[in-house]
């Protein structure tokens, strides 16, 4: 009789502890929901809190190891966390970078121009973001228009004195000739179309972003780009010092490798797995850091287009060693 009691209040103990555990899962996804402002109901909840759960499940194991110092950034159950990686791919990445094409066909030119001469006093380390004024990561929500937000960041940089003057990227996704801007938008046919037409461009506040395309109204603002762009063949500059001067003198936009759960969960820290060959976003390149004295691996700093919220408030840290962006090519304004 004694041991049907303990047999009894085994499972009695088990019982308790697996109610606990899905009051506790419930809890921690409601209270997700509510802060992402997150909207399900039905089967689709369900099938978004197993989502949730199981991303989770990775975060928690990740930082553990971040904890131990086995793991150089932090994950996080952020914005994405309802999201399987092929669901976050196929809704905010490229399924065919729009620039390929003439990446492969102007390679080999490229990597047999000349390299300019370099500057004795480049820092090794430098910061856009940290300039008063510099616009924020914007959201590009489910429009896929980071080829909008890159051109219209770079050429901020490139007219900067003194104060930011933020460029409008939907007045690009209105006005550059595109079948449809939201999904095969790119950033070489943007600039071609800004510098050899001489178009004018629009500041953010009068053309805020919607997230679709709309109407191609007149410029109100007259923006310019001053002096073109052009091309910087990476290979030659992996962390080389002409790389850190363009960088110190320019915003560069650059194609992105963006292959793994732990990028879309990214928190913050230096992120270094491995990424794949496919290119499918485009992200600013506004800083670096190319010490290797200060407890963290070199990297380079990526400005996203998927709100402050994710990563280190919208941005996120590739170590240098890492080949996310670095084997193909990258555009910058001239100067």
């Amino acid at each position: 009789m004694k041991n049907l009691y303990i047999v009894a209040l085994l499972s009695i103990s088990l019982l308790s502890l697996q109610l606990y555990n899905s009051e506790q899962q419930t809890d921690e996804y409601s209270k997700w929901k509510q802060h992402h402002k997150k909207l399900y109901q039905g089967v689709e909840d369900t099938y978004r809190k197993q989502i949730f759960h199981q991303n989770l499940q990775i975060v928690n194991e990740h930082n553990a190891r971040y904890n131990q110092g086995l793991e150089n950034f932090e994950i996080e159950a952020n914005q994405f966390a309802d999201l399987t990686f092929d669901e976050f791919s196929s809704l905010y990445l490229y399924s065919s970078y729009p620039d390929q094409e003439y990446i492969n066909n102007s390679f080999e030119k490229t990597t047999k121009k000349q390299k300019k001469a370099i500057k004795a006093d480049i820092p090794d380390n430098y910061d856009w973001s940290t300039i008063q004024g510099y616009s924020q990561p914007y959201d590009q929500g489910k429009c896929l228009g980071s080829w909008a937000f890159a051109v219209a960041g770079s050429i901020e940089g490139a007219r900067y004195l003194g104060e930011y003057e933020q460029i409008s990227p939907q007045y690009l996704i209105n006005c550059v000739p595109q079948d449809n801007p939201c999904l095969e938008g790119g950033v070489k046919s943007t600039w071609d179309w800004v510098t050899d037409n001489q178009h004018y461009l629009d500041l953010y506040a009068s053309v805020p972003y919607t997230g679709t395309k709309g109407a191609c109204l007149a410029s109100k603002d007259n923006i310019q780009l001053l002096n073109g762009y052009e091309m910087i063949n990476q290979d030659q500059f992996v962390e080389d010092s002409d790389y850190y001067q363009a960088l110190s003198e320019n915003i560069v936009v650059s194609p992105v490798s963006v292959s793994s759960i732990y990028f879309q969960l990214y928190k913050k820290g230096v992120y270094d797995k491995p990424c794949g060959d496919s290119l499918n976003y485009d992200a600013l390149v506004v800083g670096y850091d190319a010490r290797t004295d200060q407890g963290y691996l070199p990297y380079y700093k990526l400005k996203m287009s998927w709100s402050a919220t994710f990563g280190e408030q919208g941005y996120i840290k590739i170590a240098m060693a890492n080949k996310c962006i670095y084997a193909k090519q990258s555009f910058a304004n001239k100067v």
